[in-house]
């Protein structure tokens, strides 16, 4: 298969375990992990779309049409989960990591006052 795999990696699905396993199926040298949705437009641009046609895996958080960033055919996937659990488990994991950008401010917040407040891009899936 000459296609470059994306994985969107949604956080809390599960996604760290798979790509725990992707790691193992393919080497470094061919492979883009896209650490957070901050590094997507350095990592994604017009300047270095041609040193993206090495890579036969994407993953991490980006976000969905990174594919025209890449001159071959994409293929996506990704893991999903019930999206009350998911972001209920965002909002505790953001409470117990004090060294979380949103921390003070989920600690000061109910769950409904921080999805509504629209602040963190994992609540409002980037």
């Amino acid at each position: 298969m000459n296609d470059t795999l994306i994985f969107l990696h949604l956080p809390r699905t599960g996604g760290t375990t798979l790509r725990d396993i992707l790691d193992k199926q393919y080497p470094d040298d061919v492979t883009l992990e896209n650490k957070s949705l901050l590094d997507t437009d350095p990592n994604f641009n017009v300047d270095n779309k041609p040193e993206k046609d090495q890579f036969k895996l994407v993953k991490g958080h980006v976000y969905f049409r990174i594919h025209e960033h890449i001159n071959q055919k994409c293929t996506y996937f990704s893991m999903m989960r019930n999206p009350i659990e998911r972001t209920i488990s965002i909002y505790n994991y953001i409470k117990k990591r004090s060294s979380h950008k949103d921390y003070d401010l989920a600690n000061k917040l109910t769950i409904e006052e921080f999805i509504k407040r629209g602040h963190n891009l994992f609540i409002n899936n980037g």
